[in-house]
């Protein structure tokens, strides 16, 4: 299984945010710390660039398995 967080370059969601929502995926989940990643392949699609904004924080999650 692979999980990727993407908070278009910390313009929608805070980096430790995304680090701890990262963190937590790979303990419930039981993986190795290189297949959980921040925006490696995916940083955000349309919704979270067009909506996220600062007052409210957007994650867009893609999972692989």
């Amino acid at each position: 299984m692979f999980l990727n967080s993407g908070n278009y370059y910390g313009k929608v969601c805070r980096f430790d945010t995304t680090g701890r929502l990262a963190k937590a995926f790979s303990k419930v989940f039981r993986l190795k710390e290189v297949h959980v990643t921040v925006n490696e392949l995916f940083t955000g699609g349309y919704t979270t660039r067009n909506y996220g904004n600062n007052s409210i924080s957007w994650i867009q999650i893609e999972m692989n398995r």
